[in-house]
């Protein structure tokens, strides 16, 4: 966080021998001359930290006499040891999403209807690629004998906008 600067000394130094990496929500605002952060919250903060760091740190906070608050790495004499859930990016069980209760179905049950279902799928399809069929032949004639077409070009538009939509589901079965 080159970019952040201290706008004030800060009156606890990090602890001897360590070196310190300020990241302060007491940056400039406008009651000191600055521009404002005041919508920068200690949630958007410390999510923000996270992303920056692959491993998790120890995280403290420190607000000094007249208010500022300052985030750092390193421990600063008077600041509070935050306790932060993993980040995001850290490894975690699944969560199980159905209750315990919740009825399972076995596989061979879940097969079946899957294949129903790609049945059912396949002949929506066919029935869609007939009705394609049937628009193109009605607009070519129509064309033909110069009518209007307006009202066929926008069937022609939906049969083959859910012909791909149907080809998309079936390429979703398992």
């Amino acid at each position: 966080m080159s970019g952040l600067k201290e706008t004030h000394p800060h009156p606890n130094p990090p602890l001897e021998g360590e070196g310190m990496e300020k990241r302060s929500a007491g940056l400039p605002s406008p009651s000191r001359g600055g521009f404002g952060w005041g919508w920068v919250s200690l949630a958007s903060l410390l999510t923000f930290f996270a992303w920056l760091t692959p491993a998790q740190a120890d995280i403290y906070k420190y607000t000094d006499p007249n208010g500022h608050t300052t985030y750092s790495s390193a421990p600063i004499r008077g600041a509070t040891k935050l306790h932060l859930p993993p980040s995001p990016s850290s490894p975690r069980a699944p969560e199980k999403i159905s209750p315990p209760n919740f009825p399972k179905v076995d596989n061979g049950t879940q097969k079946n209807r899957d294949n129903m279902r790609r049945q059912i799928l396949e002949n929506e399809l066919a029935h869609e690629e007939r009705l394609l069929s049937e628009t193109r032949f009605n607009l070519e004639q129509a064309q033909a004998k110069g009518q209007d077409t307006t009202a066929l070009r926008d069937e022609l538009k939906l049969h083959e906008k859910n012909r791909d939509a149907l080809r998309t589901e079936l390429g979703n079965i398992r």
